[in-house]
């Protein structure tokens, strides 16, 4: 299993004066449930011109009718879906090593919760426990802080957006 940010605008304040961040959390070949993230879609959104085309039915299954033709049209691509997506609370001074570990700490818990609902054949996660489905909220350790300061304020939040896009956790 692979945890990523996947975009920067996955990172904000949240109310309660700490950092939200969104980690996405994608299966590997060889994790259960696997086939049901593993999608073909379009390579690409449909262009303005195709959205008027859609438009143009008179009836909801008339415009769906045009999508569908549209769609077909258009080459697609292979690409994983995250099986889950987790919100991180991080106070002011956390380190990145906090935050990867509390990534990878989840890592486990997810993977057995995939097992067992691929055990009963089901092809998505169903009933997550409690203790997944609330935010984590990592200690802030010892360490360098990854951002500094007294507070988060728009700036820093955009500096840590900046900062952690992109962070890749993989399973240990």
């Amino acid at each position: 299993m692979i945890a990523r940010i996947t975009s920067p605008n996955h990172i904000w304040l949240h109310k309660s004066g700490k950092l939200r961040v969104r980690v996405d959390f994608f299966p590997e070949p060889n994790d259960s449930l696997y086939d049901s993230c593993h999608v073909q879609v379009p390579e690409r959104g449909l262009t303005p011109e195709e959205e008027s085309q859609v438009a143009e039915g008179k009836t909801k299954e008339e415009q769906r009718n045009i999508y569908e033709q549209i769609l077909a049209t258009i080459p697609k691509v292979w690409r994983v879906n995250p099986i889950n997506c987790h919100m991180f609370l991080l106070p002011i001074g956390f380190t990145q090593k906090d935050l990867e570990d509390a990534i990878a700490n989840r890592i486990p818990e997810l993977k057995a919760v995939m097992a067992d609902a691929d055990r009963q054949s089901f092809k998505e996660l169903r009933g997550l426990p409690n203790r997944l489905r609330g935010a984590t909220c990592p200690p802030k350790g010892e360490g360098v802080s990854l951002i500094s300061g007294k507070e988060w304020t728009p700036t820093l939040v955009q500096q840590a957006g900046i900062v952690l896009n992109g962070l890749e956790v993989q399973e240990k």
